[in-house]
């Protein structure tokens, strides 16, 4: 027999601000039915509300112990947390490039991409339409 999937999604109560029944209402029926499926073997992807911040910090499953994350170097700004692709279909290692910095491929897109010359290019850096990596 194939079992069935179910996603609930609850908020818990905000903590910051006023409480009344209604803010409880949803966490309790949440939680509720959550753990009943839970106890009748089904498959149910659920989990308690965490603001983005208490993602980062608190989360096992939002850090370099889960193998889609890695943490970047990203010139200018330094080491952050980047997801990879989530879906991958070999066993290779997960690929997490650093961004490209503002201007790095501006002359291979001018050249390849749109077939300008090299004095074309030259042209339009010495009228100021365009400036490298480092002006």
């Amino acid at each position: 027999e194939k079992k069935k999937k179910y996603l609930i999604e609850f908020v818990s109560a905000n903590p910051t601000g006023p409480l009344h029944v209604g803010h409880c209402r949803g966490a309790i029926l949440g939680d509720v039915i959550s753990n009943m499926l839970i106890f009748n073997k089904h498959n149910v992807c659920w989990g308690p509300y965490q603001t983005f911040t208490q993602m980062l910090e608190e989360d096992q499953r939002c850090s370099t112990k889960n193998p889609l994350f890695a943490e970047v170097e990203q010139p200018g700004i330094g080491k952050y947390l980047m997801p990879g692709v989530p879906h991958q279909f070999n066993t290779d290692e997960r690929e997490h490039p650093r961004g490209p910095l503002l201007g790095e491929h501006t002359n291979q897109i001018l050249s390849e991409d749109l077939g300008l010359s090299e004095h074309q290019i030259g042209k339009l850096y010495d009228q100021g339409i365009i400036c490298g990596i480092n002006t």
